[in-house]
């Protein structure tokens, strides 16, 4: 094969390759209203409790600073396994320390979350820095729905 037909295999390859990627893009779909989300800033927008599912773990945001996590809303208040501190520093929330029961203990490390807001009403926590990664598991579960 002559420089010519090297040429024409390049330009070929180059082409299938636009056509692969302008098609791949194509066939992703556009983000829904539902994936449009705002980072929380503040406690006041998600007080109360929240759940992954009816009867799934659940998660409350307390008015006086406690994040408690249990397997089930009923739980949160009698058996709750992690009892943490919460607050927010701008667009970052912090939790801090707390006790456990069943899971490993984190002692005094600070994780850093950004909490996301979702236009359909879900939470999601997406770990920035947390050394805990017991909590971090915990925290970062897919969305949570709210209870009340």
């Amino acid at each position: 094969m002559g420089p010519r037909g090297w040429w024409i295999r390049f330009v070929g390859i180059a082409l299938m390759t636009v056509l692969v990627v302008a098609l791949a893009q194509t066939a992703t779909p556009p983000a829904t209203a539902s994936e449009a989300y705002v980072v929380v800033t503040s406690a006041e927008q998600v007080l109360g409790t929240w759940s992954t599912q009816i009867g799934g773990p659940a998660i409350r945001f307390e008015e006086d600073g406690a994040y408690r996590e249990a397997w089930t809303v009923a739980t949160l208040d009698s058996a709750p396994f992690v009892i943490s501190t919460y607050g927010f520093d701008t667009a970052v929330m912090i939790v801090a320390g707390g006790t456990a029961v069943g899971v490993p203990d984190c002692g005094d490390a600070v994780g850093r979350y950004e909490v996301r807001l979702f236009e359909n009403g879900s939470l999601q926590m997406v770990p920035i820095e947390d050394p805990c990664s017991a909590r971090r598991e915990h925290m970062q579960r897919t969305r949570y729905e709210r209870v009340e």
